[in-house]
């Protein structure tokens, strides 16, 4: 039973390998870019309704982007082998990560605790998936995980500002 057990650990460690560059792929794509469209989205609209509203457009069109692009990339790729799997992954994994980072949107009330909440969700996820990352491919964990979560907090704080300024020229502070 233990041998049974580790033969199908060592297939799906050898499945997951295989694919973890279109799941970080699909991970980081929607870490970074649905972070900055919420933190965008919570400063230019200020109602958790209109951000969730914006956030799963955004989400499932982005998703659908991504992993037709990451087919037509391994499809491009003469040593790739299984598009269709690769794109599955990437949008499986990008689908679940927007899930995930809109949560807060609709169970809170208030839109910038429901943002503070969506940058802890990124920030749980970006250093649990580090860290799997880090043991599978035998990595340093801490630079890696720094670096991500340096980057998706950037794009966040980058369109945060840009909403803000926005807002503030057009004069939309009232609405």
């Amino acid at each position: 039973m233990i041998l049974r057990g580790k033969c199908l650990l060592d297939t799906l460690d050898k499945r997951c390998d295989r694919y973890i560059s279109a799941i970080v792929l699909g991970l980081n794509d929607a870490l970074v870019e649905m972070t900055g469209a919420l933190a965008g989205f919570t400063m230019a609209l200020h109602d958790n309704r209109l951000i969730a509203l914006a956030g799963l457009t955004t989400g499932v069109a982005a998703t659908l982007s991504m992993a037709a692009s990451e087919f037509l990339a391994k499809k491009a790729d003469p040593a790739a082998r299984h598009p269709y799997t690769a794109a599955i992954y990437t949008g499986t994994t990008y689908l679940i990560t927007v899930a995930l980072l809109l949560l807060p949107f609709f169970m809170l009330d208030d839109p910038f605790t429901s943002l503070g909440c969506c940058l802890l969700t990124a920030a749980s996820i970006i250093t649990m998936f580090t860290w799997a990352v880090a043991r599978l491919r035998q990595k340093p964990f801490l630079g890696n995980c720094l670096q991500m979560l340096s980057i998706s907090f950037s794009v966040s704080a980058i369109a945060f500002g840009i909403s803000w300024a926005a807002r503030y020229f057009w004069d939309l502070k009232g609405m």
